[in-house]
């Protein structure tokens, strides 16, 4: 096996809008992420992540939206550096945004 246990990782994201109208609605954002990967083999890695995110400024400013989304990768052709993830995100605090979702994504890694 090439890598073994677990690989975390974490980082945060501040945004704020340039260029904006005088009628737009310009708001800063600030989002938290924070993933644990672990290695269950040279094709499977399960992982779990936290993200969470508030407007700083303007319409919603305050309002703290997060989830957490399980989910798992897989190496479809041992030697590739492709691979497959599937995971499910649920909201932990506010399900005004979203009941759950379900995202699949392909990784590339060169």
């Amino acid at each position: 096996m090439d890598d073994e246990g677990w690989e975390l990782v974490g980082f945060t994201v501040f945004t704020i809008p340039t260029n904006q109208q005088h009628d737009d609605d310009a708001s800063t954002e600030i989002s938290f992420n924070v993933s644990a990967l672990y290695h269950v083999s040279n094709r499977l890695e399960a992982l779990v992540e936290y993200d969470a995110r508030s407007g700083l400024s303007g319409p919603g400013s305050g309002e703290w939206f997060s989830n957490v989304p399980p989910g798992l990768k897989i190496r479809p052709v041992l030697g590739s550096t492709l691979q497959i993830g599937l995971s499910a995100s649920v909201p932990v605090k506010d399900r005004g945004q979203f009941d759950a979702r379900l995202k699949l994504s392909a990784f590339y890694h060169f």
